[in-house]
């Protein structure tokens, strides 16, 4: 079968090439488990067919900022062809909509985040909260948007706290 020494090493450089392509592929969607969009039906909001009918309207806005530079929160998170969320985006400038035909319901940053798949909490990372001026960190988890909120996420990466 093997006719020479070559055969085989190329047997095995192919091998490995596939293993290790296996292994990225594998760690890459595990990885991504991580990182992907939560659908609203798992975060309990509702889908709402259009603007109109809205009992609970606001509106705040959001600013991630990662070792000080702006991290844009894009257009449309919360919002697909069949479900646009009870709280989603329009465009990409950080104001975030809360919108609830029954009634006032809070929704929560985190809520927000994980929509968008992204973790409030980023490993390697110290997060520091803002809502206006105020440091508000030790309540995070529990923070909700109401009308007019000035939110800021400032994420400063480990090492760039030791250069300091």
């Amino acid at each position: 079968m093997w006719r020479k020494s070559s055969d085989w090493f190329v047997f095995l450089g192919v091998l490995l090439a596939v293993l290790v392509g296996f292994g990225a592929y594998k760690f890459n969607l595990e990885t991504k488990k991580l990182w992907t969009p939560v659908t609203s039906k798992e975060l309990g909001l509702e889908c709402l067919e259009d603007h109109l009918n809205l009992e609970y309207h606001i509106h705040s806005y959001l600013r991630i900022l990662v070792d000080g530079v702006n991290e844009p929160i894009p257009a449309n998170v919360g919002i697909t062809d069949i479900c646009m969320a009870e709280v989603h985006t329009h465009d990409a400038t950080g104001k975030i909509h809360v919108e609830t035909v029954t009634g006032e319901k809070l929704i929560s940053v985190e809520t927000f985040l994980k929509l968008w798949g992204k973790p409030l909490r980023r490993p390697g990372y110290i997060l520091t909260v803002y809502l206006g001026e105020k440091d508000v960190t030790d309540v995070v988890e529990r923070l909700n948007f109401y009308n007019d909120d000035d939110i800021v996420l400032k994420y400063e990466s480990l090492g760039s706290l030791r250069d300091k």
